[in-house]
């Protein structure tokens, strides 16, 4: 019986000693290579559809593990880390200011020629050389949005109404329907934001493309382009619900959603919420008529641009990854999650809700939103609002705009 109780004993040590062994064994054999990146991007609202991205990306690449980072105030979170030195390897940013300082600042990967470019449509490569003024690119332009005027279908056949091709038409539709008691536009301009979605497709399609061409030398030179557009973003109030600067942009949103509105100034972006408040409406898009004699450009932004870090230590793995979020299947369930719109050259379906802008944007018949050419800094959202609640001339907008850009910029460049 002792014998046996030794044997036991000695069975257990042994054990123990293998256990300990393999243990040993394990943590210095070497490790399955791989490799780990972060994808940072500036839409918190579209985590759930980027590591959707990222699950399929790591089942067919299973030694490269993705982190995702999509941060509220991602601008702010970006440039902190950018100052620590910690930069993140794939970044999203909006197609604006942001993204051009941080091309400027040489943070991202030169890919002017980079093949990647060649799949996008000539027209949005256009806006991002523009974008950052210059022959360089520093990102691709992954997808678009487009603002215009979105209406209720249902509400437009009820009335016999057409589609308005220019200015004075969409005018003379606006008096028909105010006459008639209702209201042809809800404006939530308590969110100054809002008011862009006027501004933006009056200043892209009236005032020449060199007029955002904005630097301290051409301060002041083209003050006589906001002439028209301004003028004509006055108007559009006395064809609203009255106290717009009482209403923000859910508001709004909400209230033509119920049909309290025949049109409402948006883009794309506003589709999800208005179908969430009324799944059942019947819901259009037109380009914005802001020219009066010819028919008007759609305005159509970056909506998201991808770049890679200069200081990444695993480029192929990061180019590998963009190159995945560019192929068909994954592509398309960014844009169909998102609501957002293709920039590639290949055919692409859109949602029916924009039906009537699919001809623009297949055709390259777009302007590029000119909030992304001001400097972040300027606030030009505020200075609108200010000239319509003030009922401001113009001279009193432009004299505001190239005081700010004085101060940004550099005094030097008063204009001609």
């Amino acid at each position: 019986m002792k014998k046996s109780r030794q044997i036991y004993i000695w069975v257990i040590i042994v054990a123990a000693v293998l256990v300990a062994l393999f243990s040993i064994w394990a943590v210095r054999m070497p490790k399955k290579k791989g490799v780990s990146i972060e994808l940072f991007v500036f839409k918190p609202e579209a985590t759930a559809t980027f590591q959707s991205l990222i699950n399929g990306f790591e089942k067919q690449n299973p030694n490269i593990h993705v982190e995702l980072s999509a941060p509220g105030g991602a601008y702010t979170v970006l440039k902190t880390r950018m100052v620590k030195g910690r930069v993140p390897d794939l970044i999203g940013l909006g197609g604006e200011q942001y993204y051009v300082d941080y091309a400027k600042a040489d943070v991202f990967r030169n890919l002017t020629h980079d093949p990647l470019l060649k799949q996008f449509s000539p027209s949005y490569v256009a806006n991002m050389k523009f974008l950052e003024k210059s022959s360089q690119i520093h990102g691709v332009p992954y997808a678009a949005n487009v603002s215009g005027v979105l209406y209720n279908k249902t509400l437009f056949a009820k009335s016999g109404l057409k589609i308005p091709q220019t200015w004075p038409e969409f005018i003379a539709l606006c008096k028909r329907l105010k006459a008639e008691g209702k209201t042809p536009l809800y404006l939530g301009y308590k969110d100054d934001w809002t008011i862009q979605q006027a501004f933006n497709p009056l200043a892209g399609n009236l005032m020449k493309a060199r007029a955002f061409n904005i630097t301290a030398a051409t301060i002041g030179k083209y003050d006589a382009e906001y002439n028209r557009p301004l003028q004509k973003l006055r108007q559009l109030d006395q064809y609203s619900q009255g106290d717009v600067f009482s209403y923000n942009y859910n508001d709004a949103t909400s209230a033509f959603a119920n049909g309290k509105s025949y049109m409402y100034l948006q883009g794309n972006w506003a589709i999800p919420l208005i179908k969430q408040v009324n799944p059942k409406i019947n819901l259009g898009m037109f380009t914005f008529p802001a020219n009066n004699n010819k028919p008007s450009k759609s305005v159509s932004g970056i909506d998201i641009v991808f770049s890679i870090s200069k200081k990444t230590r695993h480029y192929a793995a990061t180019r590998k990854l963009l190159t995945y979020m560019l192929a068909n299947g994954p592509y398309e369930k960014y844009l169909k999650q998102q609501f957002a719109l293709s920039t590639l050259k290949k055919a692409n379906t859109y949602p029916a809700s924009i039906s009537d802008v699919v001809p623009n944007l297949r055709e390259g018949r777009i302007t590029m939103s000119p909030q992304y050419m001001y400097p972040t800094e300027l606030q030009i959202p505020s200075m609108l609002q200010a000239y319509l609640v003030n009922h401001e001339k113009a001279k009193t907008f432009t004299n505001q705009m190239n005081s700010g850009l004085k101060n940004i910029l550099g005094p030097q460049g008063d204009g001609e």
